[in-house]
């Protein structure tokens, strides 16, 4: 299978795409995070801003809201505001 490296996370190296986590958030987190163009997996991307995604983070658009990408348990938690899914700093 081919992949492609353009979504692997710069912290962690796990591909986004492929586990799930392929997804944006509001323009001031994704800055805040000092990610710039790059990829960020769930976790990573929490660990950088120091808290919890929560569903008002993540703007009513396509890539968030539609099945064409597949969620891991974790994106869909923060998304939908779960309780299920791992806590910040575990993969």
């Amino acid at each position: 299978m081919l992949v492609d490296h353009h979504f692997d996370c710069i912290d962690c190296n796990l591909n986004t795409l492929l586990i799930g986590e392929y997804y944006m958030v509001q323009k001031y987190i994704w800055e805040s995070s000092k990610a710039d163009k790059a990829m960020l997996c769930i976790t990573c991307l929490e660990n950088r801003i120091g808290r919890i995604l929560t569903p008002e983070d993540f703007p009513d658009l396509p890539v968030n809201t539609t099945t064409f990408y597949p969620k891991s348990t974790l994106a869909l938690s923060r998304i939908l505001g779960l309780a299920s899914g791992a806590s910040m700093g575990t993969q």
